[in-house]
């Protein structure tokens, strides 16, 4: 399973943002019906999918994109959830080395020229390892990314799934970043240690405050995708505070212009689930969720 907090970027093909008169933004996902409706099925998708593979998991995902639901969004979700799961290859025998025997045989007999030859080929394999030629058929790529098996999962809730969802996009967002300023209400103690720790370029300035600026990934000419990532692990950090503010200037490949990308909390904290919920909050999640379920 993939250690927690790790590996949240998502590839750029997913990335969406909107960006208007120098400004760019990821499109947030907020906990709407449709939304929530979304991030549940595939929620209990994975729930109640122990024993499946992983190629059948995603054909019933893909159904919520013939539904209309944007396929960068709804493949997002399923990357953050197959991070959370336990994937393994279940096989009598080792496919590589499977894969290995049949190339040998394939070499000394000739290449298979007809279906007749192949299936004699995989026949007397199949015969030598005690197994039916089916199994064999079965069991031959049994280790690729798509044949494996779903054995174990850690739930969150639909809520926590959009909120993971929206930190990720604004992760990515900053792999095109040339630099970044942000200041916070407190815990500068543990941001100024992982900043260390991470190796990130920085300096600190005073400007209604204590402002720390970093160069972005996109300032630099070498080890982009590593600094890229360390970038990346720092923002959960920012973003956890009570109060903070945070601008990076993002060079946009697609139009080679820089935009700014700015968030602030007390307008988008509750989109990464750091503000305290209140009991009517929770009421209303609760009503969203069963009339989701309904559906």
């Amino acid at each position: 399973m993939t250690p927690e907090g790790s590996q949240t970027v998502l590839p750029s093909n997913l990335l969406i943002v909107w960006k208007r008169k120098g400004l760019i933004q990821p499109r947030f996902a907020k906990p709407t019906i449709e939304n929530l409706k979304v991030a549940s099925k595939l929620l209990d998708l994975f729930r109640n999918g122990a024993g499946q593979k992983k190629r059948a998991l995603k054909q019933v995902a893909d159904e919520l994109e013939v539904e209309g639901f944007d396929y960068r969004f709804v493949r997002a979700l399923f990357l953050l959830l197959d991070r959370r799961s336990v994937f393994g290859c279940h096989s009598p025998t080792d496919p590589q080395e499977l894969r290995r025997k049949i190339f040998h045989v394939t070499g000394e007999n000739g290449p298979a020229a007809s279906v007749e030859q192949r299936n004699s080929i995989m026949k007397n394999m199949a015969s030598q390892l005690e197994i039916s030629s089916e199994k064999l058929e079965e069991v031959m790529y049994a280790d690729l990314d798509s044949e494996l098996i779903l054995q174990d999962f850690s739930p969150i809730s639909p809520v926590e799934l959009l909120e993971r969802y929206n930190l990720s996009l604004s992760q990515t967002l900053l792999f095109e970043s040339t630099e970044l300023s942000f200041t916070v209400s407190a815990n500068w103690q543990k941001i100024f240690f992982m900043i260390k720790k991470l190796g990130l370029i920085y300096d600190v300035y005073k400007e209604g405050g204590f402002w720390v600026k970093i160069d972005g990934p996109s300032s630099l000419f070498k080890l982009t995708r590593r600094y890229g990532t360390a970038i990346a692990k720092l923002l959960p950090a920012i973003v956890s505070n009570l109060e903070w503010t945070f601008e990076a200037k993002i060079l946009w490949r697609y139009t080679n212009e820089i935009c700014t990308f700015k968030l602030e909390s007390w307008r988008h904290r509750p989109l990464f689930g750091t503000q305290e919920i209140g009991a009517s909050m929770i009421a209303l999640l609760k009503r969203i969720l069963q009339n989701v379920s309904k559906r």
